[in-house]
């Protein structure tokens, strides 16, 4: 976090830590079950399971309600956040509901589905450069314009419930549910 702090999601709420890791303390939204973090600038993102997503501008002091029905995020169950390939963009995968996008620090949302399969599980995200990938029930998808079209990208996978990716480097690594871990070079 900007303060030094580490976060962590739980499902009894957020916790933070200023001494690596050796103490923790309760950061807020106690009564949720939170999936996914992701800090924009100096604003801490939480998606929950079952209630959108939260954020705080004070390192998990106070929380406040910013993605939910109301602004456009109609699947509450958020398991993923990440920066997009911009670096401002937000996207959230969901549970069922595939992936929305918010250009506006988390304002309003929208989903961006265009090419993903209905009602798509999307575990986690990785970004390098402009892509943006999702690694979902159904494999790995690649966005090169933050949302706008998908291609899927299983070559290779053979475990496509993809429930982990990270970038090293121009390496993509996906973690699979019982496949094991596969590596694929970034172009």
């Amino acid at each position: 976090g900007s303060s030094g702090a580490i976060f962590a999601a739980t499902d009894a709420g957020v916790q933070r830590s200023g001494d690596q890791g050796a103490s923790w303390q309760p950061a807020g939204l106690s009564n949720l079950r939170i999936a996914s973090l992701v800090f924009s600038g100096s604003r801490l993102f939480a998606g929950t399971y079952g209630n959108g997503i939260y954020a705080s501008n004070d390192n998990g002091v106070a929380w406040t309600q910013t993605g939910g029905s109301a602004n456009g995020l109609a699947n509450p169950n958020v398991v993923a956040l990440t920066l997009g390939a911009d670096g401002t963009s937000l996207s959230a995968g969901t549970d069922g509901g595939g992936v929305y996008r918010s250009l506006n620090g988390g304002a309003s949302w929208t989903a961006v589905n265009n090419d993903l399969p209905p009602t798509l599980n999307v575990y986690s995200f990785a970004v390098s450069g402009g892509k943006l990938y999702a690694g979902s029930i159904y494999g790995v998808f690649l966005s090169e314009d933050n949302g706008a079209k998908w291609t899927q990208l299983n070559a290779g996978l053979l475990d496509i419930y993809a429930t982990s990716l990270a970038v090293s480097g121009q390496t993509l690594i996906a973690g699979t549910r019982i496949g094991g871990i596969f590596t694929s070079q970034i172009p």
